[in-house]
């Protein structure tokens, strides 16, 4: 049993669910990225069946999530960035004047 202040990690079904949402794509989008049928999605959310090592790392790298995380619902969701992210303009960062 759980210790108090202690919390189940979400299935890996839930997981998948959680990034794809927070990603906001569709399970129709997700299936269209990975070349594989919504219904393969589906079954993996609803802990149906398990995606393999591949496509679980495809999955982490098309919704931006960490794959350890995805994987084993360890360290947090997200990945520190690799590398500075710049904004494609910085017409949108200057301040107008009033």
């Amino acid at each position: 049993m759980f210790s108090r202040g202690e919390r189940m990690k979400p299935s890996l079904g839930r997981r998948i669910a959680m990034a794809r949402v927070g990603a906001g794509m569709t399970m129709q989008a997700l299936s269209d990225a990975l070349s594989r049928a919504k219904s393969t999605i589906s079954h993996w959310e609803n802990d149906l069946a398990e995606p393999s090592l591949e496509d679980i790392s495809r999955i982490s790298s098309t919704l931006y999530v960490n794959q350890n995380w995805l994987a084993f619902g360890e360290g947090l969701i997200h990945s520190a960035p690799t590398h500075a992210v710049r904004p494609a303009s910085t017409e949108a960062l200057e301040v107008q004047p009033a």
